[in-house]
């Protein structure tokens, strides 16, 4: 399986360094491709970074079947007792058949139904306001993970831009 993988968000990665300041027109209309592609025997990745939504209607029109396959990965992860804590465009790659692969699985935990964690996990952008909240009696988990899909659609849809300035709004 050598499928070409394409970064949802574009930021700093654990896996994949910054890109350089140098782009290139590839990669396809909706988003500016960076020159720095990663490759192995299974996979070839390359970083992307979305270009201004209000250009491409093709783009949005992209953004419901992506989300949706967003929500299905985190609702698979859910039933079967886990939880990701780290959705961020960032963590999110798309291959070149338009299929979502989660990344970033270093920080996923187990969580049975109705547990209730009480530390902070998360990326500063797409963080739960609960989760910052320290209640000594926790925060759910799925819930935190729901909110950060929600950050995610907003960064979709706005171009690139997060609706908060990461854990200090």
């Amino acid at each position: 399986m050598n499928e070409k993988i394409r970064y949802f968000g574009g930021g700093q990665s654990p896996i994949v360094p910054r890109p350089p300041a140098r782009v290139t027109s590839a990669g396809p209309p909706a988003f500016l491709g960076l020159t720095s592609p990663i490759t192995n025997a299974a996979t070839s990745a390359q970083v992307l970074q979305p270009a201004s939504v209000a250009e491409d209607a093709a783009y949005l029109l992209r953004i419901p079947r992506l989300f949706v396959q967003l929500l299905k990965g985190i609702h698979h992860m859910h039933v079967n007792e886990y939880v990701h804590l780290g959705v961020a465009p960032d963590h999110i790659l798309i291959t070149d058949e338009d299929q979502v692969r989660l990344t970033f699985l270093v920080v996923c935990r187990n969580a049975p139904p109705r547990v209730r964690f009480t530390t902070v996990t998360g990326t500063t952008h797409t963080i739960a306001p609960e989760v910052l909240l320290q209640d000594p009696l926790g925060y759910d988990p799925r819930k935190a993970d729901a909110w950060s899909c929600g950050v995610v659609l907003y960064f979709l849809l706005s171009g690139g831009t997060y609706p908060f300035s990461g854990a200090n709004a």
